[in-house]
C-alpha cells in the first residue's frame, strides 16, 4: 500500500538531517559510492533508476563523527492491521551503526532493525540485502507512520537504501500449540 523507489530522487516531503553537522548527508545517486567500485546491485531492485546513499567514505577522512537521518513523509496505515516494512540495502561496515526506526507520532521512535549488527570490520551485507520487518506493534491502524534510517559513523564506508515498501502481511493461518 506504500512504495518509494527514489526514481526521481528524494521526495520533497522526506527529510535528510545531518545532526552532527559533519557536512556529510544522505543523497541520491545512480552511480554508487564515491570509491567508484561499489553500487547497489540492480538484480531484484530498481537501483538502475537511482537510490539513496549515505557515503561516509566520501568525506575523505574523519570529520569528528557523523549522525544523519533520512525520514519518510507521513504514511497512512489506518486501514492496515498487519504492517510490514520491506526494503533493499547494501551496507559495508567499518565502525558504523546503521539502524531503522519507526514512529507513529514523529517524536517517539522504536528501533526495528540494525543493519550493522553482526557484521565484522570490512564486511558487507549481501548486495542487495532484502529486509522484511513486521512493524505492526507500532504502525498497525495508525494514521501517521514515519520511517527513519539513521547512520552513525566516522569515516566508515556506506549504506545504500532502495525500494521501500509497506504492505499488509498475510494473517496467520495456523499454529502449533503442542506436539504429542
Amino acid at each position: 500500500f506504500y512504495t518509494q523507489t527514489f526514481a526521481t530522487g528524494l521526495p520533497s516531503t522526506w527529510q535528510t538531517i545531518d545532526s552532527a553537522a559533519s557536512g556529510v548527508n544522505w543523497h541520491y545517486t545512480t552511480s554508487g559510492a564515491s570509491n567508484g567500485i561499489d553500487s547497489l546491485n540492480e538484480t531484484g531492485t530498481t537501483a538502475a533508476n537511482g537510490y539513496m546513499i549515505y557515503d561516509s567514505d566520501a568525506s575523505g577522512g574523519p570529520v569528528g563523527g557523523e549522525n544523519a537521518d533520512m525520514i519518510s513523509d507521513s504514511i497512512n496505515c489506518s486501514t492496515h492491521s498487519n504492517v510490514h516494512l520491506n526494503f533493499n540495502e547494501f551496507l559495508t561496515y567499518y565502525n558504523d551503526t546503521s539502524t531503522v526506526w519507526v514512529s507513529n507520532d514523529g517524536t517517539n521512535w522504536t528501533q526495528v532493525h540494525n543493519s550493522s549488527a553482526g557484521l565484522s570490520q570490512y564486511s558487507s551485507t549481501p548486495n542487495p540485502n532484502n529486509v522484511d520487518v513486521d512493524i505492526s506493534a507500532i504502525a498497525a491502524n495508525q494514521s501517521t507512520v514515519y520511517i527513519r534510517f539513521n547512520y552513525r559513523a566516522n569515516y566508515s564506508f556506506f549504506w545504500m537504501i532502495d525500494d521501500i515498501e509497506l504492505y499488509e502481511g498475510p494473517p496467520k493461518e495456523a499454529s502449533v500449540s503442542g506436539i504429542i
